[in-house]
């Protein structure tokens, strides 16, 4: 069994998912990549297999931690004979099975199980990535260089992967400075409020501005982060995006 298959994580199950269910996708026989419309083809088929048998099938996807591959597939209400028999035909090495909490892989092979976690843990929830616009000016007169800004790439990539970065023609006190605009979607809600205060000490800034839904607040050296995450309506140690 691919180590691969027992980090599989899930976007976002369906409200109407009942506690105990099979997960069967027809994507990817045998372990191998297929091209798109074999892999859509295959999808229809079994689609309308589970609905020829009066069932009623929710679409999930199983994801890769880092979210590099996925696979969709259908959840149904079914036994674990049937369950297998469909991985088989559709020649899958491991179908998934959601009951008692957790999620147990499943040999199409042999029958032989395994836990690989908590439903809880690994059921992620898209809506809970959020995104922030930092504001970052530059000292009066003092524009922002190339150094700067390589410093303030760096900064962020320290706790972020993935931002964007916008130069801005900004005014504070009726007065123009040069801008950055720091854009981050994430569920480390309080990793924006961290980093926002190490852009501020490290440029003395008298404040960085933070923008999220709407709401535009000023991050200063007394602004405590808790009360900024309150503003914002945002929980505080968000659980990595859990449902």
């Amino acid at each position: 069994m691919k180590t691969e298959y027992k980090q599989t994580h899930f976007e976002l199950l369906p409200e109407e998912a009942p506690d105990d269910f099979w997960l069967i996708t027809a994507y990817n026989p045998n372990g191998q990549t297929a091209d798109t419309t074999k892999n859509r083809e295959a999808d229809s088929r079994l689609l309308r297999e589970l609905e020829n048998a009066g069932l009623r099938p929710l679409r999930i996807i199983g994801i890769s931690p880092d979210e590099s591959h996925a696979e969709p597939g259908w959840a149904c209400t079914i036994g674990e004979r049937h369950a297998i028999e469909l991985g088989n035909k559709y020649e899958q090495d491991a179908v998934f099975h959601f009951h008692l909490g957790r999620v147990d892989l499943v040999n199409c092979k042999n029958g032989e199980r395994e836990s690989i976690g908590e439903r809880i843990d690994l059921v992620r929830d898209p809506r809970l990535v959020k995104h922030f616009s930092i504001y970052l000016g530059s000292q009066p007169g003092n524009p922002l260089g190339d150094e700067d800004q390589q410093q303030v790439r760096s900064t962020v990539r320290g706790y972020f992967e993935g931002f964007s970065i916008q130069s801005l023609e900004g005014w504070f006190r009726a007065e123009m400075e040069e801008t950055l605009c720091i854009q981050i979607a994430t569920t480390k809600y309080e990793q924006v409020i961290h980093v926002a205060e190490d852009l501020r000490s490290r440029f003395k800034q008298l404040g960085v501005g933070i923008l999220y839904n709407g709401t535009y607040l000023r991050l200063r050296e007394w602004t405590d982060s808790d009360q900024l995450l309150r503003a914002f309506n945002l929980p505080q140690n968000n659980p990595e995006g859990r449902l």
